[in-house]
Order: C-alpha cells, then structure tokens, then sequence
C-alpha cells in the first residue's frame, strides 16, 4: 500500500493577500480546495492512504476532510509551533513509525509524475531518497539541482543565476529509516525540508537519485501560479 505524506503547514504568506483566512493548500480553485486536485491525481496513481503534515489553520484541513476523502484513508500530525517542513515531516513519521518507504508530496504544488514509474527507479536504484525534477527557463525562481553522470544529485543552488537547468517537482519517493535518521541529526526543532535536509543527505553520503520529467509544474504559493491554477489542472485533467 503506497502512503502519501503531504506537507500541508505552511503559513502562505505570499498567497494570503489573495486567500486570506485559509492555509495554503486549501486555497480554492473552481469552489475546490487545492489539495482536492492534488488528492484526486494521486489517489488515480494508486495511492491508498493520504497522511497531511499540518499546522496553521489546521482545523479548516481537518474539517473538510475529516478521516477519508471518497474512500482512501486520510490521517494527521499537526505541528502546535512551526517546524519548518523537515520538522513537520518528523512528526509524521514519529506518528507512522509502521512505514516503510513513503510517497513525499509539497502540499502547494502539482507535479505529474506516474507513480509506477517513480517506485520502479526508487527500488532500481536503491536510494534514501528518488527526487522528481522538471526543466526551467526562468532565470532567478527556482534552486538548481546539480547533478552527476548517474543522475545523482550532488549538489542544489538555491536560487539558480542560468536562464535554464533542473529543478526540483516537491515530488519524492523515501526510504523511511534513512530520512528519520537524516532528521533525527539535527538540533534545531524547525528544520527545512529542501535548505537543509536534503542537503544534509548529500553531505551524509546517503543518496538521491532523481528523474527527470517533461512535464509542467505549478505553484500556488506563487501569486502569478495562483491565478494561472484554473487552467493548468484542467489541462492536467483533460
């Protein structure tokens, strides 16, 4: 059974200009919460249980989706302070301390990967971590993801100066002792999932592997994303 962490704590602040008075994932597009069109792409994937790391606003998250969404289990951590995404991820692996590897998602993003594909390079390739990337052609936006003639990732730039290059989907698949333990190195309670974790993998010697997608991506959290967010899924869903 394929688990899906979601990382759903965010405070939005770009975004709350235009959403005010609901967290991030929950922004609406077409009377729909973000995470529904998130939700729905992955559970067509296979995804059997959705488990969403939370934090400000959690109520309104948990209220909506209560213990299922249209059949598939939906569980929760909830950080009381913030954590940061790496420390929000601990607490849901505190709280899944079952699982083996895991499905990572950021919840303000949409990335098409195909599953099947995804676990298939994540076991053939035996890594802490398989990192899902797409291309960019837009100076100064995005980190940079560096990597070697293995597609490893050797090394993230984050904010990349080339007018080109690869950047990382906020799509994962973990290996979950690895990453507790990667977590559980750092002595900070508010850690971020992308600035320092995954850099501390590549610094540990652990590896991540990553494959690459012609596909596109969006971010709500980005206000230009936002509006352009109508669109874009109906395209992804057409």
């Amino acid at each position: 059974m394929t688990t899906a962490i979601i990382l759903a704590g965010g405070l939005g602040t770009r975004l709350r200009p235009k959403v005010a008075n609901l967290p991030k994932p929950m922004a609406p597009i077409c009377n729909r919460p973000f995470l529904e069109y998130l939700m729905d792409y992955w559970m067509k994937e296979g995804v059997k249980h959705f488990h969403l790391s939370t934090g400000y606003m959690f109520q309104k998250i948990q209220a909506y989706f209560g213990d299922s969404y249209r059949g598939v289990k939906v569980s929760y951590s909830v950080e009381n302070n913030p954590l940061g995404t790496g420390g929000g991820l601990k607490l849901s692996l505190i709280d899944l301390d079952y699982l083996d590897n895991f499905l990572l998602l950021n919840g303000d993003t949409f990335f098409k990967v195909p599953l099947k594909q995804l676990i298939n390079s994540f076991n053939k390739n035996n890594t802490t971590l398989t990192m899902c990337l797409f291309n960019f052609a837009e100076k100064n936006r995005y980190g940079e993801i560096i990597l070697d003639n293995s597609d490893n990732v050797i090394d993230i730039k984050l904010k990349s100066a080339s007018k080109k290059g690869l950047a990382n989907g906020g799509v994962y698949m973990c290996k979950r002792n690895d990453l507790y333990e990667v977590l559980n190195s750092f002595d900070l309670e508010k850690i971020s999932f992308e600035n320092d974790v995954i850099k501390r993998i590549i610094s540990n010697k652990y590896l991540i592997n990553a494959i690459k997608f012609n596909e596109p991506f969006l971010d709500i959290g980005v206000p230009d994303d936002y509006q352009k967010a109508e669109t874009f899924l109906k395209n992804m869903n057409g």
